[in-house]
């Protein structure tokens, strides 16, 4: 099961970059605050997935990874919140 969880963290950490940079792109052609707290949240999400992986390789990460998920989730859910509301 481990082994599925290493795949599925990396697969999380790379995705979270590929799409961090390609909001990083469109920010700096559209120069939008929507944009900037997307790239912003996908950049938390690869955060999250190098939280994840340390957890699985290092077991004195298993501890931190818990109360850092739900951290980064809720600033994750915040920002993208602010790009829905904001006008």
């Amino acid at each position: 099961m481990s082994d599925y969880l290493n795949v599925l963290a990396a697969w999380i950490t790379i995705f979270s970059i590929a799409l961090t940079v390609v909001a990083a792109v469109a920010y700096s052609r559209v120069r939008n605050t929507r944009v900037l707290l997307v790239m912003m949240a996908f950049a938390l999400f690869a955060v999250l997935g190098v939280v994840l992986t340390l957890s699985l390789i290092y077991e004195d990460w298993s501890d931190v990874y818990l109360p850092a998920s739900v951290l980064l989730d809720t600033v994750i859910i915040v920002l993208l919140a602010m790009t829905v509301l904001k006008k």
